[in-house]
């Protein structure tokens, strides 16, 4: 098998894979991928710090203070709108995400589960809480969504 960091290869290894350590293993190279702790030395660090430095110098030269401000002009909002609704959403998520968290801990110590949760196990436990909770494969469902099934529903929309 050949393991990529590239988004469903690396989603289908948090969520379904039972070896704990090549969980963490893929979770630590995702998270460094392109970094100054990236082991592959693909470090984007300099070109990132450029981007930034240039998008900062554009928005200067248009009359914004912040890129974002430029990023948002041609919407519907602006950066105190777009910053107020972000944490108008994590005031009313935050207790629920924390009462989740705890009822996926719990369910993981149920389950035998002897170690403290870390992020590369979350989605793991989760996929095993949702299977018994709503009895839900995702990939059973996969045949009723295939490309062709699901443009034939569009298009009989």
């Amino acid at each position: 098998w050949l393991f990529t960091l590239d988004i469903p290869s690396y989603q289908a290894v948090q969520t379904y894979a039972e070896d704990r350590s090549f969980r963490a293993e893929m979770y630590k190279a995702f998270i460094t991928r392109a970094s100054e702790l990236d082991e592959t030395k693909g470090d984007n660090s300099d070109v990132i710090l450029e981007i930034l430095r240039l998008r900062k110098q554009k928005a200067e030269l248009l009359g914004y203070k912040h890129h974002a401000d430029v990023s948002l002009a041609t919407k519907m909002a602006n950066l105190d709108s777009a910053l107020g609704l972000l944490e108008e959403l994590r005031g009313v998520s935050f207790d629920a995400a924390k009462r989740e968290h705890k009822e996926l801990v719990d369910f993981a110590k149920e389950q035998g589960c002897s170690y403290e949760l870390e992020r590369w196990d979350v989605g793991f436990w989760a996929e095993k809480l949702r299977k018994k909770l709503y009895d839900l494969d995702e990939e059973a469902l996969r045949v009723y969504f295939s490309l062709p099934n699901v443009l034939d529903g569009l298009i009989g929309l």
